[in-house]
């Protein structure tokens, strides 16, 4: 088993046992508004505690930022070493506000990163997007020069996860696929493996 599935596995323990580990917290913006902006540190904290659980992990670090002299930096949300200090995993998690058109960005970081190390360890990319119409679903960031510009409230809220993911597909640098690179996808709070290649 991949490390990628060993932790979501022991994620979706985590999140199940956990009672504030709502559905709303990943498929509304009621925890990413000013004042109740939860999403994304809850998520950490729950999945910090999954990576715990990964019988390979030594220590897991937060929020590290990866540079190598003129490539470009890359600093995923979470990154697993084992007892030698190797990188054995890391992980991004997007929540509803960010899991838009910047994804593909961090899969343009890590290539970036990931060519320059002697072994690239798996990288994970968590989004929140409901695979189901969602009439309530918001865009920020449309105008011009901005992420999402030119992307339409309209498409998006017919299926968020399907729209996204097939906007992912098309515009991912094709080198993706050479790496261990992978997604999932909280669907409320429901955590899937998403085969990129078949949404």
């Amino acid at each position: 088993m991949s490390l990628r599935k060993e932790f979501i596995e022991k994620a979706r323990e985590v999140f199940a046992g956990c009672p504030l580990a709502l559905p709303e917290l990943f498929d509304s913006y009621d925890y990413v508004k000013t004042g109740n902006c939860y999403c994304h540190p809850r998520a950490w904290g729950l999945l910090a505690k999954a990576a715990w659980r990964l019988n390979d992990a030594a220590v897991i670090e937060l929020d590290v930022r990866f540079n190598l002299g003129s490539i470009k930096k890359f600093q995923p949300d979470i990154a697993v070493r084992n007892l030698k200090e190797e990188v054995i995993l890391v992980v991004d998690f997007e929540s509803p506000n960010s899991s838009d058109a910047r994804v593909p960005e961090d899969v343009k970081s890590y290539l970036s990163w990931a060519t320059s190390v002697t072994e690239a360890p798996e990288y994970l990319i968590i989004t929140s997007l409901p695979n189901r119409p969602t009439p309530h679903w918001k865009l920020w960031y449309t105008n011009s020069g901005n992420y999402n510009h030119g992307h339409s409230s309209a498409s998006i809220r017919q299926n968020p996860f399907r729209y996204w993911y097939r906007y992912y597909r098309s515009i991912l640098d094709p080198r993706w696929t050479d790496f261990p690179i992978s997604f999932a996808n909280f669907n409320g709070n429901q955590l899937q493996i998403v085969d990129i290649t078949i949404v």
